[in-house]
Order: C-alpha cells, then structure tokens, then sequence
C-alpha cells in the first residue's frame, strides 16, 4: 500500500471522500497493483495500446474478408451493357467469365440452365465445385484448364469435359478456355465457352453400336456364333499369306455331325438347331488366339489353327471328338437315350497345299474318308500317297 501525496486520485489510488452534513467525515481509498508493461523491440508498451493495436488488425482483416466476399457475389452486370448481358444470354453456347482465383463473376443463361442452377447462385462459386467428370470413365475430372490457361496465359482449345447436373445426367461439352489479358499482358480472368455436344456423343456410340451390330450379322453364323464363310475366307486368307512368308505351321479341320438328317427327322429342327449350337459350343472351346471356327455350311464346321502343325491339329481334333460324344448326353439330357458323333478330316500347309480354299477342300477330302471308313473318327490327308491315314 502506497498512499499517494495530496488528496488527488491516481491510477493505481482511488481516494473517495464521505461527508457528514458537509463536513469531511472521513476517506474511502482503494489500491490496485500498479500497471505492468510489455518490452517489445526495446520499447514499454502499454497493454491498453497492444489490447487496441489487436482490435484494429483484427478489425481489418475482418473488413477485408467481408469486403472481398462481398465484392465476389456482386453482379457484373450492373457495370456491363444491358445489351451485352442480352448477347451474352442468345448465345446456345454456355459461356462464363472467371477472376484469377477461378470464381464464377458472370454466367449466362444456357450454361445455367444446362447446370440446374440460377445464374444468380453461380455468382462468386468456384468453378472447380461444379461436378465436373471425365467423360469416358464418369470419374471425378481431375484436371483444371482454366487454371492452366490462367498460367500459361494461352488459350486452352476443344477440350473434351463432361458436367454432373443437379439432375445426376451427365452433360458432355467441347470447352474453350481463353485467358483475358490487360494491356499490361497481365491475367486478369479467364472467358470459358461451353459447347454442348451431348446429343451428338449419343448419336455418335449408338450409330458405333449399330455398326457393331451389323458388322456381327455380316461375320457371324446367327445361330451359333461362329464365323459365317465369307469372314473366315478373309481372315484365314491373311493367316494364309503370312504362315508361307514366315515358313510357320498352318492346319485346318474339318468337322461335321454324323447321321445328322436323322436328328431333324426324328426330333424336329428345334433339336437340330440345339444340336448344332452344342457342337460349335464343342469347337470353340477347343481353341483360342487366332484360332478361328466356321459354320461351313448346315451341320459341318470348319477350324483354322495357326502355328499348329499335323499332329497338334489331329490331337485336337481327337480331344473334340470325344468331347462331343462324352458330354451329348449331358447337354441334352432332357433327350432320353440321344447320343451324336462327328467326324474329322485334317490338313495342313506344309502338306503341298497352294492357297486356303486347296487346304480346306484337302480337309474335306479327308472328312469325306472319315465318314466312309465308319464314322466318329479322325482323318488326316496325306498327299504323298494320294490317300488319308487315320
């Protein structure tokens, strides 16, 4: 307790008077410790000036966040010609001005409507929270053009980019991103055009699936799958060409159900057709690669084997044979007692054969043994004696 000098007050030293019928009857004094300062940089701050330094910063940085935010959502065009807006809003092209930081400051009508939002609500929104995707996997589109062209400072050109909207459908676009420079080459925003290709796209993949669709009803037996003669001719021909350019192996098999028209005059042709599905069925789970299985014509098949020469091309043969006759009754076992065999015949390039038409019809010659030496068995031609071993 320090009492000050005279009957003043201090800071630190309250002295208050009490009277009695205006006499002083006696003092109430109150002490408080006395003030600390604080050294910063060598100086005695007063904590009442730190505690009014904070508040002004503070103040400040608040302001300017206000202000900045404030400034975002503004409506450019209350600065731009009504006519320009008007422009801007005929346009089919979606179209949208961003500031350096990549906000949205002006959008146009289309792009709105095509995003499902208001122009309005797109104001001061970054551009990077739409939902942009890529458009071949439906992903979440990692890249950001118009950063790039914010950069580089060059107009980014017909990049494809697609839009999840509010409705989840995703729109397709062909963008534009060009950087809007001052007369000092300084960025100062970037001007997006977004142009709709959604219906195109659509129209584009399904005239591919209808070529993809004609092009199997051209190629392909409809029955069973495999190739129909005319594709096969053309893809065996170019196995063909290059087996005898390359010196490689070249074998083909001829395979056809025995007793066939039987099946058709005792069950029905819709037995004959699951018949023959089942047979090809047989056939094309023999091979793979470049391998390539024909519906040569009715219930005969024919199988090309690249890179397989004689006596891989009758193994094979051997295990389809078999494979037919031990999982008939399996596949049509609703057909008490049905049983089907088929019968092979075997070629192969190194054999003397000239082009792919003389190497099939060797197969055939060979089939056509097999079928008069009894049936369900395997023939392989032999030119050197003029007639087919087993």
């Amino acid at each position: 307790w320090i009492a000050p000098k005279g009957e003043g007050s201090t800071p630190t030293h309250w002295q208050v008077p009490i009277f009695n019928n205006n006499v002083r009857w006696a003092s109430l004094e109150i002490s408080f410790a006395p003030r600390k300062f604080f050294a910063v940089l060598g100086y005695q701050v007063n904590p009442f000036h730190l505690l009014v330094i904070f508040f002004t910063c503070a103040s400040f940085i608040g302001f300017f966040v206000f202000m900045k935010r404030t400034l975002r959502h503004l409506d450019p065009s209350a600065v731009m010609p009504s006519r320009v807006k008007k422009m801007l809003d005929t346009l089919t092209e979606g179209v949208i001005i961003l500031d350096t930081d990549a906000h949205i400051i002006l959008a146009n009508t289309s792009f709105a409507h095509d995003t499902g939002h208001s122009a309005q609500s797109l104001m001061g929104l970054k551009v990077s929270e739409l939902k942009w995707v890529n458009c071949k996997t439906k992903k979440t589109y990692e890249l950001q053009p118009w950063n790039d062209a914010i950069a580089q400072k060059e107009t980014l050109s017909n990049m494809e980019i697609g839009l999840l909207t509010k409705s989840k459908s995703v729109r397709i676009y062909q963008a534009n991103f060009s950087p809007i420079l001052d007369e000092k080459e300084n960025c100062r925003g970037v001007l997006a055009t977004f142009d709709d290709v959604t219906e195109l796209k659509q129209s584009k993949q399904e005239v591919e699936r209808q070529n993809v669709e004609l092009e199997i009803l051209a190629t392909q037996d409809p029955l069973t799958g495999c190739l129909n003669r005319r594709a096969f001719f053309v893809k065996t021909e170019h196995h063909f060409r290059v087996a005898r350019e390359n010196g490689t192996a070249l074998s083909c098999i001829m395979a056809d159900l025995d007793k066939f028209k039987s099946v058709n005059d005792t069950y029905g042709h819709a037995v004959g057709d699951r018949v023959i599905k089942f047979f090809a069925k047989v056939l094309l789970a023999a091979v793979k690669g470049d391998d390539a299985v024909c519906r040569y014509g009715g219930e005969e098949f024919c199988v090309l084997l690249p890179n397989c020469d004689a006596d891989n091309a009758s193994l094979i043969a051997e295990k389809i044979r078999k494979r037919v006759q031990d999982q008939c009754s399996l596949d049509l076992a609703d057909i008490p007692g049905f049983t089907i065999t088929g019968s092979f015949g075997v070629s192969t390039l190194d054999l003397g054969v000239h082009d792919i038409e003389e190497l099939v019809i060797k197969a055939d010659q060979a089939l056509y043994q097999a079928k008069e030496q009894g049936r369900n068995r395997v023939i392989s031609w032999n030119p050197e004696s003029g007639q087919d071993t087993n």
